[in-house]
């Protein structure tokens, strides 16, 4: 059996959804965008917060960034707009790459070194 407290949120949860299912499609947009809005905020300030607990530990506290292709390894694809961005084949899919092929719905085999 739930305690008072539990009876209370309960309560209060129906409530909520009766309000939920009353709000027009507009509405429930505009609080799915507060709720978001609200989510990045929490994830920001915790994000703050590892950081910080890091370098307080002598971690490393940058942005983790690839270190690029190993050593001996070549270019196997290459940028169509820009030619300083390659890509040697290995790993995950760069993100210049992926939206270049979706841009213009290009194959990966358009971008390959010949």
């Amino acid at each position: 059996m739930p305690s008072i407290a539990g009876e209370e949120l309960l309560m209060s949860m129906r409530s909520i959804l009766n309000e939920w299912r009353e709000l027009s499609l507009r509405e429930k947009i505009e609080v799915a965008k507060t709720i978001l809005m609200e989510i990045g905020a929490v994830r920001s300030e915790r994000a703050s917060e590892v950081q910080a607990e890091l370098r307080s530990l002598g971690g490393p506290h940058e942005h983790y960034h690839s270190k690029g292709a190993p050593e001996g390894s070549t270019s196997r694809y290459r940028s169509l707009s820009d030619a300083s961005r390659t890509w040697a084949g290995i790993g995950e899919v760069p993100h210049w790459l992926q939206e270049e092929m979706d841009a213009g719905e290009t194959p990966l085999a358009d971008f390959k070194v010949r």
